[in-house]
């Protein structure tokens, strides 16, 4: 046992069965910690099992029980460094409800009997069954109705629900109200991820018929930039510089600046949205209200835009899985965009600099050895599959080796050639 002090209090340090656990003794005076060790911790000697100790020790450091419901309150109101958005807070909510009810169910009434195997257990209740508040089908009155269908989670999602939980209880750690994080050994579930498939020229065409549909700006946007969903739907319009044809913004994701140019397609689709222009507002309002209000909607109707253009591979039966998973949606545009670059010979460094790739360090890495006009000169080698129009080379190189052709008797021919680039 030792003492030291932190701030003005002291704390005891003490060490059983290998572990070292430390604690406030709450006193400011190393006369008042003495003594206060040497009452509170004298009960620890003769005790040879380490499950009493443990427990002695838990009495000491843990400050009072508290319920889960207390528990998420003081989570939510613990100030952290990065506090979580409204959809991520309905997510922790949604996660400690479930993690709740299967621990009260277990005889578990307070945040400090919460242990590893409770842990363990709740984490093979989501990877065998599914969430445990979907089998929680008693009824008011006492009478049991059929239990629901079993549905299997992700590894992914299961991943997430053991992240959230590790991270509340590190919160509850800090108050004081647990003496382990009992999540905190568990281990994450190998990754079952079912990679996007990319969309084919012929299915990027067949989509390109739809340019009254209203997810439409979605495709040509997503197509033409490989930005994600929740960028394109909050793109501004001072984000959008119609006289340099450029376009940058923040993304949402990983706070990383992107800037790319606009390809002509896409710039003949925002110049007959442009007359809406205003200070301030989203170039797709429509879809930056839905996107807050219920993204779920935007997935849904642009699979319902695969099935209008006889896209029929979009979903895969996968084994082990209790649905359908999606392999051809929204996100599968930017696997498309990459892919096409990689294809047309676009150098790695601009296609990392365009798509924020790699790690923050990284992508400011290649960024910067991605200027401006290597961007604007090499995605315009992008084949324009979406729409079918030709390719408008409008470079000095083009133009001059045009004028050169001209002679007295091809001259108004190769006029309408060059007004036709002009267009």
């Amino acid at each position: 046992m030792s003492l030291y002090i932190r701030g003005n209090i002291w704390w005891s340090r003490i060490k059983v069965c290998g572990k070292v656990y430390q604690f406030s003794t709450k006193q400011t005076s190393k006369k008042a910690a003495q003594k206060w060790e040497e009452d509170k911790i004298s009960s620890l000697q003769g005790e040879t099992a380490p499950k009493r100790a443990y427990e002695k020790i838990k009495e000491l450091m843990v400050e009072q029980n508290l319920s889960f419901s207390d528990a998420f309150k003081f989570f939510e109101q613990y100030p952290r460094a990065k506090m979580p958005g409204p959809k991520m807070a309905i997510m922790y909510q949604t996660c400690w409800n479930d993690f709740a009810a299967f621990a009260v169910d277990q005889g578990i009434q307070s945040i400090s009997m919460v242990t590893e195997k409770i842990a363990v257990q709740y984490i093979n209740q989501l990877r065998t069954k599914g969430k445990y508040a979907a089998f929680e089908y008693k009824r008011g009155n006492g009478s049991i109705s059929a239990p629901p269908r079993e549905r299997k989670l992700s590894s992914t999602t299961i991943n997430k629900y053991l992240a959230v939980l590790k991270l509340i209880f590190n919160v509850l750690l800090r108050g004081k109200y647990c003496l382990e994080n009992p999540f905190e050994y568990v281990n994450r579930l190998p990754k079952d991820q079912v990679d996007r498939e990319i969309f084919t020229p012929e299915e990027l065409h067949r989509l390109g018929q739809f340019q009254t549909h209203e997810m439409y700006p979605i495709l040509i946007v997503g197509c033409f930039t490989g930005l994600r969903l929740v960028d394109i739907c909050h793109i501004k319009w001072e984000y959008y510089d119609s006289e340099r044809r450029w376009l940058s913004g923040i993304q949402h994701k990983t706070k990383q600046p992107y800037e790319m140019p606009v390809l002509d397609s896409l710039y003949r689709f925002l110049n007959r949205l442009e007359p809406n222009r205003s200070i301030g507002s989203y170039i797709f309002p429509e879809l930056a209200a839905l996107y807050e209000k219920k993204p779920g909607t935007i997935s849904k109707k642009f699979k319902e835009l695969l099935q209008e253009a006889g896209i029929e591979n979009a979903t895969k039966d996968i084994p082990g899985r209790s649905k359908l998973v999606s392999v051809k949606d929204i996100h599968s545009l930017r696997h498309t965009f990459a892919y096409i670059a990689g294809m047309s010979n676009i150098p790695l460094a601009v296609v990392q600099g365009v798509l924020g790739h790699m790690t923050p360090t990284m992508t400011k890495h290649y960024m910067a050895h991605a200027t401006e006009e290597d961007k604007r000169k090499h995605l315009q080698a992008l084949p324009d599959f979406l729409t079918g129009s030709r390719k408008r080379d409008l470079t000095r190189e083009r133009v001059a080796h045009l004028v050169e052709r001209i002679t007295p008797d091809n001259v108004e021919r190769f006029k309408r050639r060059i007004l036709a680039l002009l267009q």
